[in-house]
């Protein structure tokens, strides 16, 4: 099972809509799916604005004409009666959806896909407005990103493996996957794990914060989900074995290693995804940190056991498990 951290104005054949993954050495697989970017633009549209009540995206609707505007309005208007509202990754049915259109996206039929009908419809009909109006310049987007990786990453990506793999005490599952889409939703990126163990992100071309650096810290933070999740994984095997910790400490835990294994190689200007952010300062984050920033730290630079650390870790947080 997944582990969750998804009336035609024109008939498109599926040939001209099939976007091929763009293959490279690297161990992340990136993509640029046109049906996974519509998924996005669809979803994002009818589920509203972010957490924090500001709107996520800029709609496509205004932007059409009076015939587009009527079958666009259709289709995000069957997503928030149907899956729109639903939260990534916690529900299911949106992981679904993403997997079915990656296969969609590698040729297979639309009406092949597991998913509702009326969403099926939705995306049948805004297809041909959306490829028109919306993804020639998404699609150049996610391009430059994609390319922005491929040119980096190699200067990173063994050297980083190499250190979480150390650090996490198992290996990074290789490969990922990883589909470049504009907005992502709230997070900027998120990551499902498929029943393979290979993790499976969604990442926003859209958001400037995640450029650089910041882009290699993020595909290694998506990608540890794959051996760091609340009851799994080495190192949470180990901590849960001893004692409870607070709720989000994994995600926490996840964000401080990635986020100092990057630091390394980036150099001490670097500031990493978590810092830039303040997640640290959210209840319960700030002191999950404080007890890594005593207890883990050491251990990443090598001057205490892993054994020690997360007998450290315990200590901090009481209650140990007889």
């Amino acid at each position: 099972m997944k582990r969750a951290f998804l009336l035609s104005l024109l008939v498109l054949s599926t040939s001209a809509l099939r976007a091929a993954p763009l293959q490279h050495a690297s161990a992340f697989q990136l993509h640029n799916g046109f049906w996974v970017n519509l998924n996005d633009a669809l979803y994002n549209e009818a589920h509203g604005s972010d957490s924090s009540g500001e709107p996520k995206i800029v709609p496509l609707e205004p932007r059409l004409t009076g015939a587009e505007q009527v079958v666009w309005h259709e289709a995000v208007d069957a997503y928030r009666r149907t899956i729109g509202k639903m939260e990534f990754v916690r529900d299911d049915e949106l992981n679904q959806v993403l997997d079915e259109l990656a296969k969609v996206d590698a040729g297979a039929p639309l009406a092949s896909a597991k998913l509702r009908p009326l969403v099926i419809a939705a995306l049948r009909d805004a297809a041909p407005i959306y490829r028109k109006r919306e993804w020639p310049a998404t699609r150049r987007l996610n391009d430059a990103i994609i390319a922005a990786a491929r040119k980096r990453m190699p200067a990173y990506e063994a050297k980083l493996f190499h250190r979480l793999d150390a650090l996490y005490r198992e290996p990074l599952h290789r490969p990922a996957r990883i589909d470049v889409v504009k907005y992502a939703m709230w997070a900027g990126a998120y990551t499902r794990i498929e029943d393979d163990g290979t993790p499976a992100t969604i990442f926003a071309s859209s958001n400037e914060a995640q450029r650089g650096m910041h882009q290699v810290e993020i595909f290694f933070h998506e990608a540890s989900h794959s051996v760091i999740f609340p009851r799994g994984g080495v190192v949470m095997n180990a901590i849960n074995g001893q004692c409870k910790t607070s709720r989000d400490f994994w995600h926490v835990l996840l964000f401080y290693t990635v986020g100092t294994a990057t630091t390394e190689l980036a150099g001490s200007n670097y500031m990493p995804t978590a810092d830039g952010y303040g997640l640290y300062k959210i209840p319960g984050w700030d002191r999950a940190h404080d007890v890594l920033e005593r207890e883990w730290q050491p251990y990443i630079a090598g001057k205490r056991s892993f054994e020690d650390a997360v007998a450290g870790i315990c200590r901090s947080y009481g209650g140990s498990k007889p």
